[in-house]
């Protein structure tokens, strides 16, 4: 998520991390130092950029803007994503990862606070939550969209008006 002011974000994230009593792997514009990982707490940790096939099934959830690529990314992986937005197609993926039941309700970058912050923590570990994010990620893998999308509009245009 770009930020005009890195440092009070990431100083708001640390202090959610902190409250949710959680771990969390911090990246993006949040990532601080030359190193490509830096320990920011006891439990928390700042890296480089990283790929995303590589990290996120590592990882326990996600808290994410909620971009196309990185709800891809992260629904893909089987974990649950709590997507705060903040422009654009991001409120759309946020509702849709919500409904879904993988993710906790979105919350709008505007309200961002350490509270609902540390909320949606929380909420990423709900086993129910967890267990659909798994199973929709495995249905994810296995899919070829690609061919799925060819074959859809193939059959649009064969397809008299």
């Amino acid at each position: 998520m770009p930020s005009l002011d890195a440092a009070r974000l990431r100083a708001l994230v640390r202090e959610a991390v902190a409250r949710a009593g959680v771990r969390a792997v911090i990246g993006g514009v949040l990532h601080q130092g030359d190193e490509a990982v830096s320990a920011v707490t006891d439990t928390a940790v700042s890296i480089a950029p990283t790929p995303f096939g590589w990290l996120l099934p590592r990882t326990a959830g996600v808290v994410a803007h909620g971009g196309a690529g990185t709800t891809d990314a992260a629904l893909a992986a089987g974990v649950p994503l709590a997507v705060v937005p903040h422009m654009g197609d991001q409120f759309y993926w946020g509702r849709r990862v919500h409904d879904l039941g993988v993710g906790p309700a979105p919350l709008p970058r505007r309200d961002l606070s350490v509270d609902a912050l540390a909320d949606r923590l929380e909420a990423l570990a709900d086993p129910d939550l967890r267990d659909r994010a798994r199973m929709l990620g495995r249905q994810l893998r296995v899919e070829d969209g690609v061919s799925s999308a060819v074959e859809v509009i193939d059959e649009l245009v064969r397809t008299p008006a």
